[in-house]
């Protein structure tokens, strides 16, 4: 029953905190999957999210005071007698530094002691075992490659110089995107233990519980609150494809103890610690997959999947892959349509998949599926209707259409142009454009309308006459002469039947 299931859910929560702070992380991770655990899993590891236990506000004066080389009442007004959050591998305080303006406070992230020990110790047992689980289970995947690619990013994690220099970089790339929020950070009071940035006020997602920064009462928060915070994760979605399509610098641990609504209404980022980054021919890589699940040309998405390292250089059978690729697609989707693919149901499929073909996950990727999962948990939530691909999609239209690199517009040529004649396939040009232009209007009962919008429209003409278009401009008098001749024709017909 219910209560049996909390009770088993307290139990893991504990042994988690127990295991320390990598327990910790693989307890956050699943308390944002509600397909994988059940709501009462959640309800209690969410509060590893900001509540795992504090240590005490002395030692924590004593590491401030250690790293910045002063007596805390000279760098604080005052510190707190108890901290705001306590996460797996810090705490945080809401103070105002000496000297600070009226209204202005700073949020000071103060590690917890002995991490520099604990750590590494957790990592080799787990390697340890993640090299037995390989070979034990027959599995694919480099396991201990992925591991050491968490590794790698979770020790850059317990070094708060390093936070700080990912959150103004973050900041520089991320922060113009509307309705999204960067804290500010303060170069002069941060070290390798100690992190000082701006307070944002706001409020956590609203179905998780603890104290965090102004969470609101109960468990659940309100149906209002719930669908609002649902566009705010469409927010998360954009920038998540910004970073990982355009500038290969993304955040890899965008849980919900990391994220804030403000009191403006938008998403605040707060947490900078595990970053990692893409580079640009894997970026293009990604783009050129993209685009051949739009044109489901599965044959190609095979290929990809072997250029991207999900299958060995050496396997040749893509033909069945491919037929396997476009099956599991199908099967997942709505009517076929990319926007409406069921990723629970995807992962189904491409798991059966991997059990008929050397499929693996590569050790850079891991991070990528994180990241993403994270944020699909979240807003899966709030809204178990939620399709990440249908929030996605309109972003990667818009950088199709008007992108000015070589290898995006090569992509929007494979999917517009007639690879034989040059000719514009309509169809798709329009997907595209309703999609990064917003789509067509909604009728009253909620269902897309399939006529041109005054939107679709706009987004066509803005199109054609933008850099690059010209050739796609030649095409469209191209079919226009045609039309033209076919209605000759036909009107020419007419009048000789007449006569």
């Amino acid at each position: 029953g219910k209560e049996s299931r909390q009770a088993r859910a307290r139990q893991l929560k504990a042994a988690l905190t127990a295991a320390g702070p990598t327990g910790v992380k693989i307890g956050q991770a699943l308390s944002n999957r509600p397909d994988l655990v059940g709501q009462e899993y959640m309800d209690a590891l969410g509060a590893l999210q900001d509540d795992v236990g504090a240590f005490s506000t002395e030692e924590a004066a004593r590491i401030i005071a250690a790293n910045l080389g002063a007596d805390v009442a000279e760098v604080l007004e005052r510190l707190p007698v108890a901290p705001v959050a306590s996460a797996s591998l810090g705490q945080v305080y809401r103070a105002r530094l000496r000297g600070m303006a009226p209204g202005q406070e700073v949020a000071v992230k103060v590690q917890r002691p002995g991490l520099a020990s604990l750590i590494p110790l957790d990592m080799y047992i787990l390697r340890g075992v993640a090299g037995i689980g390989k070979m034990v289970l027959k599995l694919r995947s480099d396991l201990p490659s992925i591991l050491d690619e968490f590794a790698s990013r979770l020790f850059e994690e317990i070094d708060y110089n390093q936070e700080a220099n990912n959150a103004i970089r973050f900041g520089q790339l991320y922060g113009d995107i509307e309705g999204l929020v960067v804290p500010s950070i303060y170069p002069d009071f941060c070290s390798r233990q100690v992190l000082t940035m701006e307070w944002i006020q706001g409020t956590k997602a609203p179905w998780t519980e603890g104290k965090g920064n102004d969470a609101p009462e109960g468990p659940r928060g309100s149906e209002v609150e719930r669908k609002a915070w649902a566009e705010l994760i469409k927010v998360g979605v954009q920038c998540n494809l910004k970073q990982l399509l355009d500038d290969g610098f993304f955040h890899a641990d965008p849980h919900s103890g990391n994220l804030l609504k403000t009191e403006n209404g938008d998403l605040a980022y707060l947490d900078f610690g595990m970053m990692s980054s893409l580079s640009q021919p894997r970026r293009y890589e990604l783009i050129a997959a993209i685009v051949h699940l739009i044109n489901r040309d599965y044959k190609l998405l095979a290929r990809d999947f072997q250029v991207l390292e999900f299958i060995p250089e050496d396997f040749e059978d893509l033909d069945a892959m491919s037929v396997a690729l476009e099956k599991a697609f199908g099967d997942a989707s709505s009517g076929g349509r990319l926007a409406a693919v069921n990723f629970a149901k995807l992962a189904d499929n491409l798991a059966a998949i991997a059990f008929r073909f050397p499929f693996r996950i590569p050790a850079y990727y891991s991070l990528i599926i994180r990241s993403l999962t994270i944020l699909e948990g979240i807003a899966l939530s709030s809204n178990p209707d939620f399709k990440i691909v249908d929030a996605a999609y309109p972003y990667v239209a818009k950088r199709l259409l008007f992108g000015n690199s070589p290898e995006l517009r090569a992509a929007l040529d494979e999917i517009v142009l007639h690879p034989e004649t040059g000719r514009i396939k309509w169809d798709r040009l329009l997907n595209l454009v309703g999609s990064g232009g917003g789509g067509g209007k909604k009728e009253k009962d909620g269902k897309e309308d399939s006529g041109l919008s005054e939107e679709m429209i706009r987004g066509v003409t803005e199109f054609l006459v933008a850099e690059g278009g010209r050739k796609y401009v030649d095409a469209l008098v191209e079919d226009l002469v045609d039309t033209a001749d076919s209605i000759q024709l036909t009107a020419g017909g007419a009048v000789s039947i007449a006569s």
